[in-house]
């Protein structure tokens, strides 16, 4: 039975044109389908689960993000206004200010830079002058 202009046709029927693919590929087209469904599948009970318990997925990032402070709005600070809020309240542990923070001990100075160049530059002079 063919279908002409007039005969109402099925909502899918324009929708589900069936795709050309290399006959060699099919079977591994098939297979990856398959296993995105899985994913999804997986990927929406997790979801569930997580609303349902009330957590979160990473919990980690969740306890770091509730100690920042926040500005009007529930907003994150700028790096600005974080200083002036360390300023205004000095009571408050500012984050990687421990006694043994390893930025600190190795922060470059401009001083220790020239004097560093300044002695690589002698050396390199003493090298090839032959002292």
């Amino acid at each position: 039975e063919s279908l002409s202009p007039h005969t109402p046709r099925p909502p899918h029927f324009e929708t589900e044109l069936p795709t050309l693919v290399n006959s060699k590929q099919y079977r591994r087209i098939i297979k990856r389908r398959e296993a995105r469904s899985k994913l999804a599948q997986l990927r929406s009970l997790k979801i569930q689960k997580l609303k349902k318990s009330g957590s979160y997925i990473h919990e980690s990032r969740h306890k770091h993000a509730m100690k920042r402070p926040r500005g009007e709005g529930g907003r994150f600070l700028t790096k600005d206004e974080l200083e002036e809020y360390y300023k205004k309240n000095p009571g408050e542990k500012q984050p990687g200010s421990s006694s043994g923070s390893v930025s600190k001990k190795y922060k470059k100075t401009e001083s220790n830079v020239s004097t560093a160049s300044a002695a690589s530059a002698s050396s390199i002079d003493d090298f090839f002058n032959g002292s």
